[in-house]
Parts: structure tokens; sequence; C-alpha cells
């Protein structure tokens, strides 16, 4: 680290210019609309379309649209580099062959409206940045050719025909469906894929922006580091050298040394608990301690499962008033469909929340019978009755009656836990001011905070993780040998838990122990390394082919294929309804854009541009080398798996490679520091100086980049992180309003029918409370009307029924279980949108 190869330096900047310059090179997509009549012709790279009709459109203007792939995100495409747009415009009238629109006009429409979201770059093609259309032309317009160049297509719209009122004819580039087309028409069809090399320019210019913004700032800091050396050698020469190494003297002190390392655990140590105060904020002031997606909501139910002793129960009879998206009903079973690696994990928290409530409240009783046949599933192959300290802490509830039975403290706790193995495997990959740097970013990161504030499996899956990491280092500085069980234990729950994310993940760091056998010396003591790691992977791993069984009735079938037998990895037309390559490239460069918006909360391109010092200073070694394999790792895999570009919480499905995040942006700022210090040493050299002259070029460059870093985090906690806040307040429009009703109104030893005559959120709300068993003292179901709500009120005799209106916030006694029909459809929601996890 201490000394600078010029050369090899000046080799990477040349690569990388290469590739970024590769990345720039405009691609064209011409396109030709013939509008005659109800007849659009399209014709694309000299490429003939059928002719589509389009009735309900008689005349209007000519207008071009650039789109975000989703507002609600505010996700802004827009990159200098590499900008997309509209250019050469040629609007010609078939009537009488006039040209009556190019480019000027174009021009003149934004000088006319002042039109501030659009403008021309610098080789002239027209954009904007953010979604927004440019219109040319008049209403009178009948019939007409257009052709015009979309540059560096990506995702946009044309719109012909558009009248006083209304869109017009739409004929879209739709990027995420890989495809082109008519928008709204039944039979258009699609008609030209989008080239996958597009998008992959679009992520390597983006990549190359963020590297040109670490170069700046790294010829920033050598800019300030040269004079500062020149005037200390100044002083230097004027016999003030004592002036000059005061602060190495103090530093060089046992006592200064030790003060230094206390600071620094001062510090790990106020960030973690700053952490955990954040995360429980989130979860009790914005979360309300409920679920809030899909997701999260089966995890729950799932671990309430596991801690009645069960893997599936059979369907209850009124099945179709409790069931929910992601449970499975097959085969005679009910069980939700996600790996139990977190559910087991949530399952801890429900049993010491029983285990405190049996504390509590005297061991009080207010469970009903169970309303469901037994014996269902179950573990250790015991019926339920025989396990008697679970059934003791099932029977028991607070004092109030009300049986919460929600964990919702481990999520945080796990965060934290977390942070802190992440900061230890920092100090163990690299130095103790990478690990210091390590916890503030951490903290800092909403991304982080948030996600471990929530129920869904992510954080489980980093913590594991980071234990194999930890596991592995220490496995290396020669400590036990059981250490390589316990590793391959951490990174089979972490497969236990998310499949896909776990292997992506570790995948470098095992090719890494594999690479090892090759040399002399130590290659039996590698192998026996490797099978104790894959002792310890497979114990997890059988236990879930056994979880498979016992629920699909093959080990090969996980209950999540299972549930919906086209959700796997891969590509072709059985697979997601058509996933191809070109898609999971778009995926891959949205899900990096969510991650540029969400990660830190730092303007777009500020994101990763301290992960990128040690490569633009070629500082790096191999510890850098496999972090970054990590998190490519990661976002390769996330390719072959068709996802929505809307992800909650940020780019989650990204989240198990935060130690890449936040370890290598610590890392950056510690290399930029030592890259000054190596180019002081060498003038230092050169000029024959004392090594205290190069002290200051050091650390005033280094000064100047933590001020410019703690200007990041202040935008950060000034804008971004309320602004999350906010968001979060009922967070994909969930909150706890009937049960806070139900303990209002003191409501007890009742059924609540939840009218279903809206989104998933009327019922999700509530799901997650209930019991497997439905024995709790309010039970929560579906209003499907008098027949189905009445026949399930007779399985529960001696309860009261309620009404829950959660759009209305109202909840009132029934009294008989009856409601009116639904007013409006239930919404429906497609395989598409409902894909948001991995197998």
């Amino acid at each position: 680290m201490g000394t600078m190869n010029l050369r090899r330096i000046l080799q990477v900047q040349l690569v990388v210019i290469a590739y970024g310059l590769w990345s720039m090179l405009p691609d064209k997509l011409h396109m030709e609309i013939t509008v005659r009549g109800d007849s659009f012709t399209v014709r694309m790279n000299d490429r003939q379309i059928e002719n589509n009709i389009i009735p309900g459109h008689p005349g209007g203007r000519v207008g071009f649209n650039l789109t975000d792939i989703d507002s609600a995100q505010k996700v802004h495409f827009y990159n200098p580099i590499r900008p997309q747009g509209w250019r050469d415009l040629v609007v010609t009238d078939l009537a009488t062959g006039k040209i009556v629109a190019t480019d000027s006009d174009l021009k003149r429409e934004i000088l006319q409206h002042k039109n501030d979201q659009w403008f021309v770059s610098y080789n002239g093609i027209f954009t904007t940045r953010q979604g927004a259309t440019l219109y040319v032309g008049n209403t009178q317009w009948k019939d007409y050719t257009l052709a015009v160049d979309f540059m560096n297509p990506y995702s946009g719209e044309i719109l012909v025909r558009i009248p006083d009122k209304g869109r017009g004819a739409v004929f879209s580039i739709r990027p995420f469906n890989n495809d082109m087309g008519w928008e709204g028409v039944p039979g258009a069809g699609a008609v030209l894929p989008i080239p996958t090399l597009l998008v992959t320019k679009q992520v390597v210019a983006r990549l190359f922006l963020v590297y040109l913004i670490a170069l700046a700032i790294i010829l920033g800091m050598w800019a300030i580091t040269i004079p500062v050396f020149f005037l200390c050698a100044l002083i230097d020469l004027c016999k003030l050298g004592p002036i000059l190494s005061w602060p190495l003297k103090i530093a060089g002190r046992p006592r200064a040394a030790s003060f230094g390392r206390g600071c620094g655990i001062l510090i790990i140590t106020l960030c973690a608990a700053l952490f955990l105060i954040l995360a429980l904020w989130i979860m009790v002031d914005c979360h309300e301690k409920i679920p809030h997606i899909q997701d999260s909501s089966v995890y729950l139910f799932q671990a309430k499962m596991h801690a009645d002793g069960m893997f599936f129960l059979p369907p209850p009879s009124f099945i179709d008033s409790v069931n929910f998206e992601f449970m499975v009903n097959r085969d005679g079973k009910w069980y939700g469909k996600y790996p139990p690696g977190h559910p087991f994990v949530l399952t801890l928290g429900i049993l010491a929340d029983r285990a405190y409530s049996l504390y509590a409240s005297s061991g009080t009783y207010v469970r009903t019978p169970p309303a469901i046949d037994l014996p269902g599933g179950r573990w250790l192959r015991m019926p339920l009755q025989e396990l008697a300290f679970l059934q003791s802490l099932r029977k028991v509830a607070q004092p109030d009656g009300y049986i919460p039975e929600m964990p919702w403290i481990e999520p945080p706790l796990l965060g934290v836990f977390s942070l802190l193995l992440l900061v230890v495997f920092a100090r163990k990959l690299f130095s103790f001011p990478v690990a210091v740097l390590s916890s503030i970013f951490a903290v800092a990161s909403p991304f982080f905070v948030f996600l471990a504030a929530s129920f869904m499996s992510h954080i489980t899956c980093l913590l594991a993780l980071l234990i194999f990491f930890y596991l592995l280092l220490r496995m290396e500085e020669g400590g036990r040998k059981s250490f390589a069980f316990w590793a391959g234990c951490a990174l089979g729950w972490a497969f236990l838990t998310r499949p896909l994310s776990a292997v992506a993940v570790a995948v470098p760091w095992i090719a890494w122990q594999a690479t090892r056998i090759f040399r002399k010396g130590r290659r039996w003591e590698c192998v026996k390394r490797l099978i104790v790691i894959g002792i310890g992977v497979a114990i997890p791993c059988g236990f879930q082919l056994w979880y498979n069984y016992h629920l699909t009735g093959d080990p090969w079938l996980p209950p999540f294929v299972a549930s919906n037998m086209f959700d796997k990895i891969g590509f072709g037309e059985h697979i997601a309804s058509g996933h191809t390559f070109a898609r999971g490239m778009t995926i891959l460069e949205n899900t990096l854009f969510y991650l540029f918006d969400n990660l830190f909360g730092w303007p777009h391109y500020f994101t990763l541009v301290f992960i990128m010092i040690p490569f633009v200073v070629a500082s790096e070694d191999k510890r850098d080398w496999l972090l970054l394999a990590s998190g490519v790792g990661i976002s390769v895999a996330y390719i072959c798996y068709f996802a929505r570009i809307r992800e909650h919480f940020g780019p989650r499905y990204w989240f198990e490679a935060m130690p890449v995040y936040i370890i290598l942006s610590a890392r950056g700022i510690v290399t930029a520091s030592e890259s000054c210090g190596a180019l002081a040493v060498r003038l230092a050299r050169a000029f024959r100086r004392p090594r205290y002259v190069a002290f200051w070029p050091q650390l005033l460059p280094t000064a100047a980049l933590l001020l410019f870093a703690a200007w990041l985090v202040k935008g950060n906690v000034k804008d971004y992180f309320p602004r999350q806040l906010r968001e979060h307040h009922c967070y994909n429009d969930i909150d706890a309003r009937i049960p806070e009703m139900a303990r209002k109104q003191n409501v007890h030893n009742a059924i609540v029918f939840v009218k279903v005559d809206g989104p998933w959120q009327n019922y999700g709300s509530v799901f997650a409370l209930n019991s497997p068993l439905f024995d709790t003292d309010i039970v929560y179901a579906k209003d499907l009307g008098r027949e189905k709500n009445r026949n399930m009120a007779k399985l529960f005799p001696g309860r009261d029924c309620y009404l829950a209106d959660f759009q209305r916030k109202e909840l009132r006694a029934m009294r008989e279980p009856v409601s009116a029909p639904p007013t409006a459809k239930t919404t429906e929601v497609t395989d598409d949108e409902t894909r948001n996890e991995e197998p």
C-alpha cells in the first residue's frame, strides 16, 4: 500500500477509458411510421413490419416520450455519458409530399413553451432527465410519414395522431419485456426485440461515469498533496522542522495509540447503538411491528407453524376465507412456499414472546380449541399434543388477552449483530481504520437500516454469510479445525434461507479456497478443509431435501417451485412467461439504478465512487477482488431470474452483498489517503526531505476527502432519510388500523371478517395475526358473503362476529355473519407481479 506503481496505474486507466469510450459509441434505431387512414405501418432499421390497424385516431400531432421505468421510485435514467433521446426528425405530409416538421420544430417547441424538462445534449440528441413528452405539429395533421432516429434506445414511446385531449396511438419500446409494439392494442404483438448489446452498453457507461468521478477525486487529492508538500519542504528548509514533526511524535507514543484505538471502538459502539435505535424506531413507528409485504406475512405465518411444531397443516374447511397469497394448498397440505431458514429464526422470537407472556400473565389461558383437524405436518415426528413445552407456551397470553406473537424485535437485533460482525470481518480482512469507517457507512445506509427493520429474510441470510466469511478468515489464520465445519453450517443456513443469493455471494470464496489446493506443501490440508466445509454445508442442505420431501413429496421439488412451476432460474419460454437474457440485463441495469439511489441516499452517481478508488490507483489485491467478485456474482446470478423492476425496500435482491458495498467504500477512503501518503513519500525521497515532511501532504487531502464524505452523509440525513421515513409510514398501503380498532373497541373471542373488495392489502394487513390453528382470541377472515361467512362462524361457536372495512377504517359488530356482496371487483395480481422472491 505504501508504494505507488505509476506505470500500472496508467495501464489501468487506459484499459478502463477504452471500455468507457466503447460504451459511449452511439447506437441508432432508425424508425419510420407511416400513418394513413387507420393503417399504421412501422419500419425499423430497414425491416418492414406488418400493418397494425388502430381505429379511433382521426388526426393529430406527433409526440416523443422518454419514460422512467418506475416513476414511483423516482429513478432517473438520464446518463450524461450516454444520453438517450430523439434526433434527425422528418415528418412528411403524404398528401402534398412536403416536409412539415424537423428538429428545428422540436427546438422551437422547447423554447416557446419553456419546457425545462427537455434540452439538447452535446451530440444533438433531444433528451430529458426525467419522464416527459415533447410535442410537435398540430391537431389538423391527417396522413403523414414520421422518420426519426432513436439514439441509444432504451425505454421510450412515439405518439402519433395526438388529438387535443388524450395520448393518441402509442408505439412503445419496452425493455422490460424486451420488445417493441403498439400499446394497448389487442393482437398487435411485439414487432422487434431490443438488442442485448444496447443494455450492456448502458450498464458500462453508467459505471464508467462513476469511475471518472473516482478518478477526479484522486486527481484532486493529489493536486492538494503536491503544493502542500512543497510548502512543508519550504518550512523544513527554514529550520522549522519541529513544527511539522510534533504530531508524529505525539502519535508515536503508546498512550496516544491506545487513545486512538479507544476512540475507534467508541465510534463502532455508538454506530451499533444508533443502528439498533433507528431500526427499532422504524419497526415500531413506521412498520407498526407488522409485516408489510406478502412475503414477510407468509414468513411469519410459517414461523408460527414451526413454533406449534408443524411444517404444514391440512387445509381447513374454510380455506377460502383465510388463505393468502404465497400460501400453498396442494395435495391436501397447506403451507408457506418459502425455504425454512428465515422462518426458523423468527420461530425463536415467537417462542420467546410466548415465554414472556407465560411469565407476565401467570399462565392465563385464553385460547380456544383448535379449529383445524390434527395431526398436521410434524417436525421431530412428534404429535403436537406430546410437545408439552410448546403446548404450554401456546396456551398463554398477555394479561389484556391480546396475543401479538410478533417477534418484531428480532430483525433489528439481527441487523445490529450483522453490523458488528461486518466490522470484525473488515478488521480481519483489512485494518482497524477500515473497520471503523465500515461501521459509519453501515449506520449511514438507509438501505441497510430499513431492510433490517422488516420481516424479510435478507437480514438472516446476510448474518449467516458474515459468519461464514469470518470463520473462513479465522480458519486461514490457523484457528481451530472446527471453524471449517461451522463455516460450512453457516453457509448451509444461508442456502436454507435464500439459496440463489447464498450461492452467488459465497462461490468466489469457495473458489479461492479451492485454488489453494494447487499450492505445494499444503494441498492435503486444503482438501481436508474443503471436505469439512462440505460436510457442514451438507447438513442444512440435507434438511432442505427432507423438508421438500415432507411438503411436496419430491426432495428435489422445493415448495417455491411447486407453487408456481414456471417460476424458475434460467431462460426460455417456459420460465417466467418467456425470460430472456436481454430482459435479465435490463433487470440488472435497473437494479443498479436502485442501488445508486438507495444504498447511501447520496447523489446518484456518487454512491459507488469510493468502491472504485482502489481500482483507480491500482492498489487492489486479492481481498478487493474477492469482495468485488461477490458483488458481481449476485448481480450476474439475478440476470437468470425474473424479478420485478420495482423492488420493496430498494434493490433487496442484492442486499446480501452489503459487505462488498460497505467495506470496499471504507477501503476506498483509506486507499485514497494511502495513495496521497505514497506520493508524498516519493516526493520526499526525490527531494531528500525527512519523512515527517510527508505527513501533512497526506493528512490534509485525507481531511478534505472525509469532509466530502461527511457532506454526502449530511445530504442523506437532511433529505433522503426523512423522505424514506415518510414513505415507510403505512408502507405498501398497509398499517395496523384493524387490530388497533379491535383493541380500542375491546373486541375478544371474535371473528373479524375483512372486506376484500379491493387490493390484497385489505386482508394482508391482518393475515399474519392469525394462529395456524385459528385458536387465538381473534380470528381474522375474508368477508366472502352470507353463506361462506355463516358456514365459518358455525365452526367457532360462541364467538362474536365483526365486519372490518380496511379502506374506510370501520369495525362494526354483526348480528349474524352476513355482509353485503362486494361492491367492486377484487384486484387480481398477475403471475409476473407476484413473482418477487427467488427460489
